[in-house]
């Protein structure tokens, strides 16, 4: 927050362009921070059970979670087996990304006669890359082979098909802002806030933000028992942490809803340190048509776009940060298809003709058929629709 403040400040367009760029550093090490932290000890594990804890691994892989038979949706289990099962789980994650080149990993979890079951599969080359592959030029031909057969770079698959969400003024790394009327701004207005958050620290520097840029902070909050005191009539928005006290788990973000239901048009942001999708549907499935916004810790110190987020909750709109709309696409499409079909949609992304699909699966042509006519009716592609397996691929791959 103090390097945006004094790239904010500074007149000499090289010394801001110096200072932006340590920022920038400040931030990739915050990010790296934050993806070890939740690697280690998840919040979104303790609060909501390991199917949705697994849902949010990833990284350079999609990781798609699917329920298989005999297991309960929001099924929890002894705090002990759920950890065993997503360090598993984490591990196989990371090691299909690193050595078998996977795009997509899928999760399941089943059932049967008290027993649970958890198959992690992917879609890699089955290993690590051969020795004599391990140079540049090997790496160079492995990779050429990878994109002949049809597998596409996540990277390229995510750039080419998912929205950048840049605009007039935005760039792709920016908050996504929505805004709930014809202006969504309120500049040279002040609006009355309250800060929920136990960290000393950030609590003065939003404090000092806010009140530099023109609004009240009328009080400040470190526990969520508090944050369900105030007088939600008295303020305009209320900017809270989602991990609070006395629990230390999803104490605030409970808090901010149970507020947000006596008062369903009460603006709130949420500041939080993870890239939690679950959290974040939870906010955005509230009463009062927006006014809401989730964004990471570390964008505060973009002190404009924090500006900007702000303003935009407080006129009804609606702000989520890019790496959580990222985590929310990258599910939301595809999660209404049945682990049968996600199969059969991953063996035409790998271009399998229906024969050959067939012949993968150990079914009939018919049934992979059905399979895929099901497909298109779920994914919103009738039958007048141009090239309708292209777009089922594509809308695949753009959230591989």
């Amino acid at each position: 927050m103090h390097l945006g403040e004094i790239a904010q400040d500074s007149d000499d367009p090289a010394t801001r362009a110096h200072i932006e760029t340590a920022q920038a550093r400040v931030e990739r090490a915050l990010a790296e921070l934050r993806d070890t932290v939740r690697g280690v000890n998840p919040r979104v594990l303790d609060d909501h059970g390991v199917e949705a804890a697994c849902a949010e691994l990833g990284g350079p892989v999609l990781v798609r979670v699917i329920r298989g038979p005999g297991w309960i949706p929001g099924r929890r289990l002894p705090g002990e087996t759920e950890r065993a099962l997503f360090y598993t789980a984490s591990e196989a994650v990371t090691n299909a990304a690193k050595h078998g080149g996977a795009s997509t990993v899928t999760i399941e979890f089943a059932e049967a006669a008290g027993v649970v079951s958890m198959t992690v599969t992917d879609d890699g080359c089955g290993g690590a890359v051969p020795a004599a592959g391990r140079g540049l030029a090997g790496w160079r031909a492995w990779w050429n082979g990878r994109r002949r057969s049809g597998r596409v770079s996540p990277s390229s698959a995510r750039s080419a098909g998912r929205p950048s969400f840049a605009g007039p003024g935005r760039s792709a790394g920016d908050p996504v802002g929505v805004p709930g009327g014809p202006s969504a701004t309120l500049t040279g207005v002040s609006v009355r806030i309250v800060v929920a958050e136990d960290s000393v620290l950030l609590t003065e520097g939003l404090v000092r933000i806010l009140e530099g840029a023109g609004h009240q902070v009328v009080g400040t909050v470190a526990d969520a028992p508090a944050l369900r005191e105030i007088d939600v009539d008295s303020i305009d928005l209320l900017i809270t942490d989602v991990r609070m006290p006395p629990g230390d788990g999803d104490d605030g973000l409970r808090a901010a809803l149970d507020l947000r239901r006596r008062r369903p048009d009460l603006p709130v942001l949420v500041l939080s340190q993870y890239v939690a999708a679950a959290y974040a549907r939870r906010l955005l499935g509230t009463e009062g048509g927006g006014r809401v916004g989730y964004l990471l810790k570390e964008r505060v110190g973009r002190i404009a776009d924090f500006l900007r987020a702000v303003e935009t909750v407080c006129a009804g709109g609606v702000v989520v940060d890019p790496e959580v709309v990222s985590a929310l696409f990258a599910t939301a499409a595809l999660d209404r298809l049945s682990p049968r079909e996600s199969q059969v949609l991953a063996l035409m992304a790998r271009g399998a003709s229906n024969s050959e699909i067939a012949a993968a699966l150990v079914v009939s042509d018919a049934a992979v058929a059905k399979h895929v006519a099901n497909i298109f009716l779920k994914l919103d592609l009738p039958p007048e629709t141009d090239n309708r397996r292209v777009r089922a691929i594509l809308l695949y791959l753009a959230q591989s």
